[in-house]
This record gives C-alpha cells, structure tokens and sequence, in this order.
C-alpha cells in the first residue's frame, strides 16, 4: 500500500521516502542510522521526558540535561496518571501495557498539545485501562486539540469520533459525521463493501 505526504511516496509496505529506504541499520557510505532506537532498558524516567529533556521550565532549550528536574517532572506525571512502576528508574519494558499507554498519554498529552494522533491506542488493555485512555484522549479533545484517532476497533470508533472517514485499500470510502452514525454502514465500509 503507497501514499503520497506532501507530495513525497512513501511506501507503508518497506519504508522508503525518496527512494531512499529508512532502517535501523547504519548506512554504509555515513555510518549513520535512518530511524533512531530506543534501548529496550530504557527508564521510565528517560521516556517521559522524551519530549522535553532539551527544554527547561519555560521552554528554553538547554545544553545540558537536568537529571533533578527529569526527575521530579516524571515523578509529577506517574502521580498524575496513575503509572503502576516498581520505580521512576524501572526500564519502561518491564511495565505492564496499560501501565505503558499511561506513560505514553503523560509524555505526549502533557503541555502544549494542538495535533494528537492515535493509532489503535486501546488494544490489548483492560477495562479500566480502556476507559482511562479514553477519558484523556477526550480530554485533550475537550481542551482544543484536534484528535486523529485511527483504529480498527468501531465501538471506539464511534465512542471516540465527532466526523468518521473510512479507508479501504488506500481510499476514503465513507465519510460521516459520528452522531447518528449506523455501525453495519460502516463495518460494511471497512470490510471493503461499498
């Protein structure tokens, strides 16, 4: 499946941009990386700062890292949203999914959020991690950021959405406001049947 992002292909199968293929592995002319890796150990205090460590309290960048403020802000923002870790140094690998989901809500939701864009951001959780998730995906909503919420599932779907467009086989096949919405129209859509 190909699409086109600001003109650029950009092939969803094997990423390429340009034609130049994006791996984790070094290119041999640079010796560089295309996509950077995260370390499997990495805290759960290094990933709740991911979007921030550069910057100080008003948003400045900085050159060095403040280990005491990373610190004390992933402290605020386990309390916050009820993240389950043995500790803030814990490796993020060995939290539970939905305990993940929330540290991924609190990195990305907190500050300044105008775009959210979620893919299948409920799958594999419990209930109440579902509707946790939920309630702070409606919230930023709520607040004045535009939500992109791509899924599979239509009971989140339809829970979630104030306008559905479906995609089948890389084309917008049904467009619909949420209220009022007909599931079986929809599924119908989705499975490929219009």
């Amino acid at each position: 499946m190909d699409q086109a992002v600001h003109d650029l292909p950009v092939s969803l199968t094997s990423p390429c941009i340009r034609g130049r293929s994006w791996t984790s592995r070094a290119c041999p002319a640079t010796g560089q990386k295309d996509l950077a890796e995260l370390p499997g150990g990495q805290r759960v205090t290094d990933n709740l700062n991911l979007r921030s460590f550069d910057r100080d309290n008003e948003g400045r960048p900085r050159r060095w890292l403040d280990r005491r403020g990373m610190a004390a802000r992933a402290r605020r923002l386990i309390a916050s949203y009820g993240v389950r870790a043995p500790s803030a140094e814990a490796p993020i690998g060995v939290l539970s999914g939905g305990n993940v989901q929330r540290c991924v809500l609190a990195r990305e939701l907190e500050g300044d959020v105008r775009l959210l864009i979620v893919a299948n951001p409920c799958f594999g959780l419990d209930v109440k991690a579902v509707a946790e998730v939920r309630a702070r995906i409606m919230a930023a909503r709520n607040d004045g950021a535009a939500v992109l919420l791509i899924s599979e599932d239509l009971d989140e779907i339809l829970e979630l959405s104030d306008r559905i467009v479906v995609m089948h086989a890389g084309r917008i096949v049904h467009e619909a406001p949420a209220a009022g919405a007909d599931a079986q129209t929809i599924g119908a859509h989705m499975l490929g049947a219009h």
